[in-house]
Formats: structure tokens, sequence, C-alpha cells
């Protein structure tokens, strides 16, 4: 084989999907930390991006160290942005704070509301989201102002949904979903609490634990993600 073909192969084993000068685009799978670590520890290595970075430097030839421009949950799947120059990251990160980099996903929702033919098969979420000082995510503001409420956070968010189909012998559905502002845990609050179809596998927030008796790891993938 030649050097390219071994680089290539190389590439597709770290399920990468896309490479040009600016890029790397990984299609991540469910398990991997997107946190990256300094440490030589193995048992702290394990399981996150950081050795793929690492390989992928090696494999590309880089002096500089690959960054990653966004994160993903542990449990979520698919499109992940990864920068091969510090301008990349910055240029990102405004579109996305501005709102002109689009991400869409698929989820497989428990739906038992939304299989009623008398209910829309498309919508939009514009319900806020309140953090409190510990990282929980909910939908809504608080009601009654309290000392203790003081240090929670309220974050505008909205979050577009279509049904693309449905199972009634499973009572589940795919959708596809728009992230129209991106704050953690945003589409499984909104799918869960506002619509009150959770995710499938998505137990902390009231997903079936199993997907047609079997254990189901988080039905949630980012599909695309769309830059200017």
């Amino acid at each position: 084989m030649t050097l390219l073909s071994n680089s290539l192969v190389a590439l597709k084993k770290l399920n990468v999907i896309y490479v040009d000068r600016s890029l790397v685009v990984l299609n991540k799978p469910a398990g991997l930390l997107m946190q990256g670590t300094l440490s030589l520890d193995p048992a702290k290595r394990a399981g996150t991006i950081q050795p793929i970075l690492e390989e992928l430097q090696d494999i590309l030839k880089q002096e500089q160290p690959l960054r990653t421009i966004h994160r993903l949950d542990k449990d979520t799947t698919g499109v992940i942005l990864l920068a091969r120059n510090p301008r990349i990251v910055t240029e990102v990160h405004k579109q996305m704070s501005t709102g002109q980099a689009r991400k869409t996903y698929f989820a497989v929702v428990n739906d038992a509301l939304l299989r009623s033919s008398a209910n829309p098969t498309t919508g939009r979420i514009t319900s806020p989201l309140l953090i409190d000082p510990h990282g929980h995510v909910s939908i809504g503001s608080p009601d009654t102002p309290s000392p203790q409420m003081e240090s929670h956070k309220v974050k505008p968010a909205r979050t577009t949904w279509e049904v693309l189909a449905s199972s009634i012998s499973h009572q589940c559905s795919l959708m596809q979903l728009g992230l129209e502002t991106g704050y953690k845990h945003q589409l499984r609050v909104h799918l869960a609490q506002a619509l009150e179809c959770p995710i499938v596998g998505d137990t902390k927030y009231g997903g079936s634990a199993t997907f047609d008796g079997v254990v189901s790891s988080l039905a949630l993938h980012c599909r695309t993600i769309s830059l200017l």
C-alpha cells in the first residue's frame, strides 16, 4: 500500500469522515469523553478523545495539536469538528455564538403523546433552560425568587423538531431536531420536559432504559453541522 493509502486507512479507523486544511470531522462513537488530558496515565487517558487527537496529529504530520471546537455528551454520537489551527476555533465559535452555524440531530424518542393524529408533527420549542449551581438542567424560570434561586442561570433556548417516522408497536418515533441555541442537555431537556417525549436510553430525563427488550444507549445522533 502507498503512504497515502495507509493514511486513509488509519483515518477511517479513527472514524474520520472529512479532512481539509482547516478542519477534521469525526463521527464520534458513544462512550467517548470529549475532554482531553495532558496526563500520561493510561487509566486517565482511556475513553477520552486525547489519544485520537495525538494519533491524528501524527497521521496528518501536523506540528500544532488539533483542538476540539465543540463537545457532545459522552453517550451522544455523531459529527464533531476538530480545528487544525487556532484561527479556525475562533471563526467557528463566532458562527456558533451568532447562530450562523446550524446543527441537526436525529433522536429516537418515547412518544406516547406525539403519535396522536390530533398532535402536530413539527414544531419549535422556546422554553428557557434553568441551570442550577450543580449543573442540573430543567425548563422554565423560577416562579418564586429565593436566596437559593439567585445562583440559578436562566438561558433562552430554541429547538425545532419534526417527526420523520413512528412505530406504534415500539411506541417510539424518529425525530429530526434543529439546535438553534446550544446549551448543556438542551435537546434532552426540551424533548423530555417540554414535549414529554424523552429520548430512548436517556434515563436521566425519563427515557426508557431498553428498546425492543435490549438495553439501549442514548439514542441521540448529531447528523450535520453547517458552516458559512
